[in-house]
C-alpha cells in the first residue's frame, strides 16, 4: 500500500506502507519509562497494521505487550500521542487514527524475581 500525500505542480508524492510501520515503531521506541514496549510479532511487522479508513483518513492499529506495574491507560495514551506526534513530523498526516490493544502484560526483563 502506497500512501499518496497531496501533490504539487511537481509531481506525484507517495510513501511506503513500511516506511509508515518505521515511523511508528521509532516512535513508540522513543516513548518514556512509562510507555508500552512492543512484543516480538512487532519486530515482523505483524503488530502495526497501517490501512486507509474513511474518509481517506489513515488508520494505525498496533498491539503492544506492557511491563507489569504500568497504569495502562496513560501508557496506551503516552503511544498514541507519539505516534500521532510521529507521524505529522515526519510524514505530515495529521489526522491519522491510531488504535491500540494491550495483547499481554509481563515483568520487565530486568526485574528481579523473589522466591
Amino acid at each position: 500500500m502506497n500512501i499518496k500525500l497531496q501533490t504539487t505542480a511537481g509531481g506525484e508524492l507517495s510513501i511506503e506502507e513500511s516506511a509508515v510501520r518505521s515511523v511508528v515503531e521509532l516512535a513508540i521506541k522513543d516513548t518514556g519509562e512509562g510507555a508500552a514496549r512492543v512484543n516480538r510479532r512487532f519486530l515482523l511487522g505483524s503488530a502495526i497494521r497501517v490501512k486507509e479508513g474513511q474518509d481517506r483518513k489513515l488508520v494505525v492499529d498496533l498491539e503492544l505487550t506492557v511491563p507489569y506495574g504500568v497504569y495502562l491507560p496513560d501508557a496506551m495514551r503516552e503511544v498514541q500521542s507519539a505516534v500521532k506526534d510521529a507521524l505529522a513530523k515526519n510524514i505530515g498526516i495529521e489526522n491519522a487514527v491510531v488504535n491500540i490493544a494491550v495483547t499481554k502484560v509481563e515483568l520487565a526483563e530486568n526485574t528481579d524475581r523473589q522466591s
